[in-house]
């Protein structure tokens, strides 16, 4: 997590207010955040996804569970919780955009390791791979690449395989703060 994403974290779960950032201004004397409550009928909507029909498994056995993100109005954009070792869980962004730059060589790929990464899952072309389920992708790139390459280093705290559990069950909305 970045260091802003870090303080949104930790202003939303000190104050367990359900927001969703609008906007927001940083300068070097003041930072302010204008919000607005989610609505219901979105929060219906959104949902966490695995690989695997039952969640726990996903997140505590396959190491990854993902959800869309309103939280900077990009429909395209996911938010990941993914485990970084045996009960440390981290929260991450992606979106199929940011996938298909990987594959295409438009980031740190190269062509050798993408022709490696696409024969390990089995997949023979890049855009047979990129016709996938967002979770899937992301779950294959967390598995063959880290978590590292994928999500970048975390300035933030991990969080619990107790806290995990919490985002899981829908106790709290990561970044966006409590549901219940």
């Amino acid at each position: 997590m970045t260091s802003l994403t870090s303080f949104f974290t930790y202003l939303i779960r000190t104050f367990g207010t359900l927001l969703i950032v609008s906007c927001y201004k940083f300068t070097k004397s003041q930072f302010i955040i204008f919000h607005t409550p989610i609505p219901n009928a979105i929060m219906d909507k959104i949902k966490w996804e695995g690989t695997d029909v039952n969640l726990e498994i996903s997140l505590f056995e396959q190491g990854l569970i993902c959800r869309p993100n309103p939280v900077f109005g990009d429909p395209n954009d996911w938010l990941c919780l993914y485990q970084i070792s045996e009960d440390a869980y981290e929260i991450g962004h992606s979106d199929d955009l940011s996938i298909s730059k990987l594959l295409n060589g438009e980031e740190w790929m190269k062509e050798e390791d993408v022709k490696g990464f696409l024969s390990t899952i089995g997949e023979e072309t890049v855009e047979g791979f990129l016709e996938l389920p967002f979770v899937q992708k992301i779950s294959d790139l967390l598995r063959c690449c880290g978590h590292l390459n994928i999500f970048g280093s975390s300035y933030g705290f991990p969080m619990s395989k107790e806290e995990a559990e919490e985002y899981l069950n829908d106790k709290v909305f990561p970044l966006l703060g409590e549901v219940a």
